[in-house]
């Protein structure tokens, strides 16, 4: 945080976790998250055995690794 990089949680292998152990760690995650100035305060949940969340996290990867105009 005090170098200002942005970051954003990813939580994986989310087919391992009951669907409300899940929800209620998110929850938790996200109020913490709330109190650091570089965190971006959304999770992603993903799990490469169902596919849920895979494709959530490569539209953001690609939103962040698209080349930005120079000023």
């Amino acid at each position: 945080d005090k170098a200002a990089v942005p970051y954003q949680i990813v939580l994986t292998k989310t087919d391992k976790v009951k669907a409300v152990a899940l929800t209620v760690c998110a929850a938790d995650i996200v109020g913490k998250l709330k109190k650091r100035a570089a965190a971006i305060p959304e999770i992603l949940m993903t799990s490469s055995r169902t596919g849920n969340g895979v494709d959530d996290m490569r539209t953001v990867l690609s939103m962040v690794a698209a080349p930005k105009p120079l000023l």
